[in-house]
């Protein structure tokens, strides 16, 4: 393998969720040299190779468009912009046909931390994915643990912030019991991090710019740090103290490794957005009727022979490009939502909707995905945009059936708005009627001559103005023949109700003595109100 950074090389390490590739004219396998800060205040010169970083130039100025074309002219290897919006066309146009790549950063990195993460990147490009000042390939965790606990003396582990155990160290160090618990479990027990959040353990881990350290009787003591890049957090360092005690060079050491495990973490993750990305797009295909079931089963670890569910989450209007923004947060919220709770699943983005599919070795029971559904949508915990709607679909007896469970969702998605008011959840069993109907109007729409008959002819009747045949005729079909009730409904007198279904069945020939009649009649009446 090549010791030289490429564009490839540098989104596999800082990840997509920070920088993405909007354009590559020279490809992604192109070498990247030195991150270059350009100041429009003092002009940085620029050589072959450059990773330019437009600090002080918008995205969406002419200053932008010349920078990139200055870019292009010294051989610079891409150019960087920080921006709210995806970058316009025109800077497009202009970066192809300078020959240079246009990168999106994420508007909450700084520009002082992605300079360093590129720094890091390029310095450690190479045989193994890279290996940083700690020892090990960067991405390898597990090694880094080791490498922390040699530096700063103790039993080590890393955790995301929901204190889950990314890793932790095994050089033969002694354990204390809640370490050993913690390590078994692959999270931090429940009692004990009920304890820590209670005491504000947590709230000074988060608000700290160092190190923290956390004593209790029953434990050894421990200095914790928070992991953070360009203001997000990542996740935590824990180093249990062990033979020497945890003073004041341990907790710089300890500092430092946080700084350094940054790209650690954000390669880690990486790897995960990758897999994330393939298992949405398998889904995407075995949704959209390609026959991928058995590769998207072994993506997310279940026989192809699962029950599956498919869930739609409409999301709120907005443009093109606000929706997918959005759409892409809100799959990713979702996708760590259910491996937080250990369900086998899989999200995808399709026009305006996040589909999810869960999948079940035996059968499930629904309410299960009700309840799932609802804590998404919940307020508290916002892990969907206000207004998104969901409909739960069928479930089927294998993954390739997934079609069909879209499908259902998606017919209680068309009948959510006209249910009752604010309400943002169905399956597809409590509105089947509502679905049925819906159903029934796709075909009448593509087939008009479905409508045709007795009841065509008294709308047309209606139309000229001179009766009132399908409000009489819906009101008696609707109160099952009441007369009292249907004339009620309407505002007339009963005699004069009786008067107008003499008539109407005069001028069309109805026979709604005949069940079957009377069933074709009242559909065509639906149909037509819907």
């Amino acid at each position: 393998m090549s010791d030289r950074a490429t564009l490839s090389s540098l989104i596999e390490s800082i990840g997509t969720e920070i920088m993405r590739v909007v354009t590559a004219p020279a490809g992604l396998q192109v070498g990247v040299s030195n991150p270059v800060i350009d100041d429009p205040g003092e002009p940085t010169p620029l050589d072959s190779g450059d990773l330019v970083l437009a600090v002080g130039t918008a995205a969406d100025s002419a200053a932008a468009l010349n920078l990139v074309r200055g870019a292009g002219r010294a051989g610079a290897s891409a150019v960087a912009f920080r921006s709210n919006t995806a970058l316009s066309p025109a800077l497009v146009q202009v970066a192809e046909a300078a020959g240079v790549a246009l990168l999106w950063i994420e508007p909450a990195m700084a520009w002082s931390q992605l300079h360093t993460l590129v720094r890091s990147a390029v310095a450690t490009a190479g045989a193994d994915g890279g290996s940083d000042q700690l020892g090990g390939p960067i991405g390898d965790l597990f090694s880094l643990a080791n490498a922390i606990a040699a530096m700063v003396g103790g039993p080590t582990t890393i955790e995301d912030p929901r204190s889950t155990v990314l890793a932790f160290s095994s050089l033969g160090e002694p354990i204390d019991e809640a370490r050993r618990a913690t390590i078994l479990g692959r999270r931090v027990p429940e009692d004990w991090l009920q304890r820590l959040q209670n005491d504000g353990v947590f709230r000074r881990l988060w608000a700290a710019e160092g190190v923290i350290r956390v004593d209790y009787p029953q434990i050894q003591p421990r200095l914790a740090t928070a992991v953070r890049a360009g203001g997000e957090l990542l996740g935590s360092i824990w180093v249990a103290e062990d033979a020497r005690p945890l003073d004041a060079a341990a907790e710089r050491a300890l500092l430092e490794a946080a700084g350094l495990a940054a790209l650690h973490l954000i390669r880690a993750r990486s790897s995960e957005d990758l897999e994330r990305t393939r298992r949405s797009g398998l889904l995407r295909s075995l949704l959209e009727g390609n026959a991928v079931s058995e590769l998207l089963a072994e993506a997310i670890g279940v026989p192809a022979g699962s029950y599956a569910t498919v869930i739609a989450f409409r999301l709120p209007d907005g443009s093109p490009e606000e929706l997918a923004v959005t759409g892409r947060r809100a799959g990713r919220l979702i996708d760590l939502y259910c491996e937080s709770a250990r369900r086998s699943a899989a999200s995808a983005l399709i026009g305006p909707t996040v589909y999810l599919l869960l999948a079940d070795r035996e059968a499930p029971a629904r309410e299960r995905f009700e309840a799932l559904a609802g804590e998404l949508l919940g307020e508290r915990h916002a892990v969907l945009p206000p207004a998104t709607l969901a409909a739960i679909g069928s479930t089927v007896p294998d993954l390739g059936s997934a079609p069909s469970s879209r499908d259902d969702a998606d017919r209680v998605l068309s009948v959510l708005p006209s249910l009752s008011p604010g309400q943002r959840l169905a399956t597809v069993e409590s509105v089947q009627s509502n679905v049925t109907l819906a159903r029934l109007c796709e075909i009448a729409r593509r087939e008009p001559g479905l409508l045709e008959g007795p009841v065509a002819a008294l709308a047309r009747l209606d139309a000229q103005g001179k009766s009132h045949h399908i409000e009489t005729l819906r009101a008696f079909l609707d109160t099952f023949g009441d007369v009292a009730s249907a004339a009620k409904s309407i505002g007339v007198h009963p005699n004069t109700f009786r008067f107008r279904m003499r008539r109407l069945v005069e001028v069309s020939g109805l026979d709604l003595d005949d069940p079957d009649e009377r069933l074709v009649s009242h559909l065509q009446l639906r149909i037509r109100r819907s």
